[in-house]
């Protein structure tokens, strides 16, 4: 039996639409594998579907994009998806990212608690800058570039078969490349403005449970 990892991509608003755009790429590596994708985009990110993909499907990956706060995940319309001492124990055995403001903070370890095998996350606020510009074509954007690469290298470490923790380094060595880049070279205005957005992400972003955690497959 083969791997396969369950994305939320709501996009009601301008942050999640840049970050359900941003996980194309994982998506794509994903199938590249030949893994089963479970893709819960726009209106289909719901509670009641992320639940039954969970209980049915058994996703070995589990991808959250969104809102979220220190103790929940959000998804379409700001709906809470999963929440501390609520359903956090459906992500038993899984390895979950989510791209959620601060829900690395108590859920994260809820969730570690509850089963999951790691959780990887942010115990503060997620921030990116973008260009207005790019608005309709987020993947067009230089600007969130700088945090859309580091953030995706823990969803493509992961489905290549490497650790939790491997995931984790990769995304910080990749933070902090782009904030040296920006800080020994010339930049525009609103690229040198990103400096402490970046910092702050990377020392935000979190690898809880186990870090020799990967994700099995027979590919």
């Amino acid at each position: 039996m083969g791997s396969s990892v369950l994305f939320t991509r709501p996009r009601h608003d301008y942050p999640t639409r840049y970050l359900a755009t941003w996980n194309d790429e994982i998506i794509e590596r994903a199938k590249e594998k030949r893994m089963d994708v479970f893709d819960l985009e726009g209106k289909r990110a719901k509670r009641k579907n992320v639940e039954s993909f969970l209980q049915h499907k058994q996703p070995n990956l589990v991808l959250f994009n969104g809102h979220g706060g220190p103790d929940l995940i959000m998804g379409h319309e700001n709906e809470i998806i999963m929440r501390v001492r609520n359903n956090e124990s459906m992500l038993a055995k899984t390895i979950v990212y989510a791209l959620a403001c601060a829900s690395g903070a108590i859920l994260g370890p809820a969730c570690v608690k509850a089963g999951a095998r790691a959780y990887i996350g942010y115990d503060a606020d997620f921030t990116f800058m973008r260009l207005n510009n790019f608005r309709t074509h987020p993947q067009d954007d230089s600007l969130a570039k700088l945090f859309s690469g580091p953030s995706n290298l823990i969803g493509t470490t992961l489905i290549k078969g490497h650790t939790a923790g491997d995931a984790y380094k990769r995304s910080q060595k990749a933070f902090r490349r782009n904030i040296n880049r920006l800080i020994s070279s010339e930049t525009r205005p609103e690229e040198s403005a990103t400096l402490r957005y970046l910092l702050w992400d990377m020392q935000h972003q979190v690898c809880l449970g186990n870090k020799e955690a990967k994700i099995v497959s027979d590919i």
